[in-house]
């Protein structure tokens, strides 16, 4: 289920942290086919779509939805989101990030 309003927050937050030269790639992963073209263009400047990403759920244990993850270069999880909390990203990117 997409949450309109939280997902144009994310991308405000997103291209602020792209404009302050931290290096981010942010992902939506769908685990369905259905027509998601409009999200595609009215975001696809902040995020890279994932359009049928069956089984990736159960790849990483992800049993809550929408889940959110920041994941560092490392590929440690910073901090999870879940359901419709308020997502910051902002507090959790260190200069070492940059």
């Amino acid at each position: 289920m997409t949450n309109e309003k939280q997902l144009k927050q994310l991308k405000e937050e997103i291209q602020n942290l792209k404009s302050q030269g931290v290096k981010i790639s942010s992902f939506i992963v769908f685990s369905y086919d259905d027509d998601i073209d409009f999200l595609i263009e009215e975001y696809q400047d902040s995020f890279h779509f994932v359009k049928n990403g069956i089984g990736f759920n159960e790849m990483f244990h992800i049993s809550k939805f929408p889940s959110t993850f920041l994941i560092n270069p490392q590929g440690i999880i910073m901090k999870s989101f879940f359901g419709f909390d308020e997502i910051e990203i902002q507090p959790h990117i260190t200069s070492k990030q940059n």
